[in-house]
């Protein structure tokens, strides 16, 4: 950044309406969809052409500094001049370079982007039967948004809505976005319905597989990462190690390490293999990959605890490592069936966690911050540590625990409609539920738990719920059914233990997994 850029940038209206034709013309939109930056450069060679009516009265209506952009774009219209305020082209470049410079943010703002994106949420609507391809262009955005905001229920439409836009004006998107709107809606289905984003990740990653790698493949990248995710719930790690082997290429591809999202990428790897050796019981290795991830967060933050909305979600991912359940040991093949006992996370990933959310900074951050998402996860991995009783200055959770997962769950319900997500909060709510007399639907909330873990193919999820349906079936004395739920336990465990061996059987895929890149960032 020059000197230049620390004063308020105002535009000729020339610069304007040839902006409009650059972006609105189909090769320009392309650039646009692109390299967001190509528009900002445009006028950074052209500071000096401003006209004097345009910088008295309009001096403070755009800067292309992100942080700057403050002001909604009803207070931006109002005050451009009258000569101004018809012109269209004008206008549309205005919205454009806002909602471009409300994304581009590392944090937004959950009040200035509502208002700005339900403006032109309307106005592409009114418009959408003229400038189909300015219906498109919003709602691609507006998504973008939702999925930073952790709006996932609002997201759904839009992304059906574009999709339809897609398949009517086939040639609207640039040829490397085409995949765009089909990965989109895997990720909204691994929401709330993962055993069908599976279903339909393999014509997805075919079409990505055949295109051209002249740029970085980041929707190849999105679309891997998220398929691993859903296996992993699965418990089917082989194929997790095979889809994460060709992740691992890919982030080191040169192209790659001169992006922007480089960081991001290895960041979200580290803590899908952490996922992984979790998973198959090499704790070591999981806490290697743990510390891997959160060295690269704080590498890239200027500021603790300053996070930027992605790693805020990083974060979340590395709670969800820490806290989890370990099922071992697991039975052998010939073994009498496994006792039903419950599982706990390991130590010392659980000391990680604690670390995290006795961060008072960051608790707040999250709070006060704009991802539904991101604050349900927080508050459930709050109560997972809660749940165990080494932390003696986490009592204080105890006390209202049952009123703080009510709250998790209704954002889970409300805004996130993650079926995984909602089963985990449910399996704590449940046995909180029963504690409290309120036993029929604490046994309900369990008994509903299991039918979406079962629907999803939940693996451990199965199991851990198993544990908590036998444990309320021995205080009823209900000795038949505590028996059906031990023999269901004992064939869980083993169908576990079958997935895991199959994983380990391929050596050098979990060798290479465990290792990969612990050492750059253990320092």
């Amino acid at each position: 950044a020059d000197a230049a850029d620390d004063q308020e940038l105002t535009l000729h209206p020339k610069i304007c309406a040839k902006s409009h034709q650059m972006v609105t013309k189909n090769t320009g939109r392309k650039k646009v969809f692109e390299s967001l930056y190509n528009v900002h450069a445009t006028y950074a060679a052209k500071r000096k052409q401003r006209e004097a009516k345009l910088e008295k009265e309009n001096a403070k209506t755009c800067t292309f500094r992100p942080q700057l952009c403050k002001q909604s774009f009803h207070d931006m219209y109002a005050r451009l001049p009258d000569d101004q305020a018809d012109d269209m082209d004008y206008v549309l470049w205005l919205l454009e370079v806002l909602c471009h410079s409300i994304l581009e943010q590392p944090s937004v703002s959950s009040d200035e982007s509502s208002k700005l994106f339900t403006f032109c949420d309307g106005f592409s609507t009114q418009l959408a039967a003229s400038r189909p391809d300015l219906r498109m262009y919003f709602v691609l955005l507006h998504v973008l948004l939702l999925f930073r905001t952790g709006d996932v229920v609002r997201a759904g439409p839009l992304v059906q809505e574009l999709e339809t836009l897609t398949q009517q004006y086939p040639t609207l998107l640039p040829s490397t976005w085409r995949h765009l709107p089909a990965l989109l809606h895997l990720q909204v289905n691994a929401y709330y319905n993962p055993t069908a984003a599976i279903s339909m990740s393999s014509s997805l990653l075919s079409a990505l597989q055949s295109d051209a790698r002249d740029s970085p493949p980041f929707l190849w990248f999105d679309a891997h990462l998220t398929i691993c995710h859903l296996l992993d719930a699965q418990g089917r790690y082989g194929e997790v190690g095979h889809l994460a082997t060709e992740l691992l290429r890919v982030v080191d591809l040169p192209n790659v390490a001169r992006s922007g999202r480089h960081t991001s990428m290895r960041t979200a790897v580290h803590i899908l293999l952490a996922k992984y050796a979790h998973a198959v019981n090499c704790m070591d290795d999981a806490i290697n990959h743990v510390n891997a991830a959160f060295a690269l967060i704080l590498e890239d933050t200027p500021q603790w605890p300053q996070l930027s909305d992605v790693h805020l979600m990083h974060m979340m991912g590395l709670l969800e490592v820490a806290t989890a359940m370990s099922c071992f040991p697991l039975p052998k093949a010939g073994a009498p069936p496994a006792v039903v006992q419950p599982f706990f996370p390991d130590d010392n990933l659980l000391e990680f966690a604690a670390g995290v959310l006795r961060d008072t900074n960051l608790r707040a951050l999250i709070y006060n911050g704009p991802s539904k998402e991101v604050r349900a996860k927080w508050l459930w991995g709050t109560q997972c540590l809660g749940l165990v009783g080494t932390y003696p200055d986490m009592d204080t959770l105890r006390s209202y625990m049952l009123s703080v997962l009510q709250d998790c769950l209704e954002l889970s319900t409300s805004s996130i409609n993650c079926s995984n997500i909602t089963a985990e909060i449910m399996v704590l709510f449940g046995p909180k539920l029963i504690e409290f007399g309120r036993l029929d639907e604490g046994e309900r909330t369990l008994t509903n738990a299991l039918k979406i873990a079962m629907h999803t193919k939940n693996l451990k999820l199965q199991v851990q719920i198993m544990i908590e349906v036998h444990a309320s079936c021995g205080r009823k004395d209900q000795v038949k059914a505590q028996s059906v739920v031990a023999d269901k336990f004992a064939k869980k465990l083993e169908s576990l233990a079958r997935k895991v061996d199959r994983a380990l059987e391929n050596h050098a895929v979990h060798t290479q997994l465990l290792t990969w890149k612990v050492q750059e960032t253990s320092t």
